[in-house]
């Protein structure tokens, strides 16, 4: 990997997890930077990055598992392509 894309997947993870990118050296800090919900939301950027840039289906996808109506699920595991 070049030295660019390095840096694009850690600003991706570093805006995720609530940080400031800018050059300004005294940005303040995110309130939970290392709660497992923010780092799991980080990581899953990164992951959608990476596949973007190789031009890959982001197969981490799961949002459409996840759709509801009236409080039951719109797709079950087996119908749900990804």
């Amino acid at each position: 990997m070049d030295t660019q894309r390095n840096f694009t997947i850690e600003k991706v993870f570093l805006i995720a997890c609530g940080f400031k990118t800018s050059r300004y050296p005294f940005n303040p800090e995110p309130k939970k930077p290392q709660s497992k919900d923010v780092l799991f939301d980080a990581l899953s950027a990164v992951v959608s990055l990476l596949y973007t840039l190789d031009g890959v289906k982001n197969i981490l996808n799961f949002s459409k598992i996840l759709e509801q109506e009236n409080g039951e699920p719109v797709y079950s595991l087996k119908s749900a392509r990804l």
